[in-house]
């Protein structure tokens, strides 16, 4: 399972990606919230593809998203609702409550500096 990003934030090219997991990128994966069988990962496999990744295109943020959304590829797997699970929630969001997990990125982090950790 994953969480629906609001931007594709993977810090690599899809190019790139893709043709080291041997699979089509699903878009907008986000980390936020995932869950993955830790039994299907090729550890090895794994650290090749951070290798190449940094070595080609540099160093990113985005790493994990990355490599998070080349073990996902294009496999059978559930999107959280973005309705109920938000990335980067505006100021709305943050004030009415909306949703049942807020994930909270960029700009949003402010609002829940100011105000969103006080509601807990």
């Amino acid at each position: 399972i994953y969480m629906q990003d609001c931007q594709q934030s993977y810090g690599y090219s899809t190019a790139l990606m893709q043709e080291l997991c041997k699979k089509k990128i699903s878009p907008l994966i986000n980390v936020g919230a995932i869950g993955l069988n830790s039994k299907t990962i090729d550890w090895q496999k794994l650290e090749i593809w951070v290798a190449h990744l940094e070595e080609l295109e540099g160093s990113s943020y985005y790493l994990e998203q990355a490599i998070t959304a080349m073990l996902i590829g294009d496999t059978a797997s559930e999107q959280l609702n973005a309705q109920e699970y938000i990335v980067n929630p505006n100021e709305q969001k943050i004030n009415t409550k909306i949703g049942i997990l807020h994930h909270y990125v960029d700009l949003s982090k402010d609002g829940y500096f100011k105000k969103a950790w006080k509601a807990i």
